[in-house]
């Protein structure tokens, strides 16, 4: 997990992050992998980085905590797979029995 931290004032921070991990992987790029979640003072998004047109080599979400007038106090990353550590499928649903004790 990282944390991304900018000054108050620098608006531009997480877009020199996210161009600064592009400029390190030439022919990769970021996709989001679900829609954006909002909620209060967060926001929450997952993603996918890797090569252009290919299934992404990393996923992960990012927890953005949100402050006054728009601006981004910090962000949270969470990988959620990577090449060393694939994601694992998911287990199919489990089916739940709900009995009523009433007499």
């Amino acid at each position: 997990m990282s944390t991304g931290r900018a000054a108050p004032d620098d608006k531009a921070a997480p877009d020199d992050k996210v161009q600064q991990l592009l400029d390190g992987a030439p022919g990769f790029d970021f996709r989001p992998g679900g829609p954006l979640h909002e909620s209060h003072d967060m926001g929450i998004l997952a993603w996918g980085l890797g090569p252009e047109g290919q299934p992404p080599v990393i996923t992960g979400i990012d927890v953005a905590l949100v402050v006054r007038d728009g601006c981004v106090a910090s962000v949270q990353t969470v990988l959620t797979s990577t090449p060393e550590r694939p994601a694992e499928p998911v287990p199919a649903p489990v089916p739940v029995v709900v009995r009523s004790r009433r007499p």
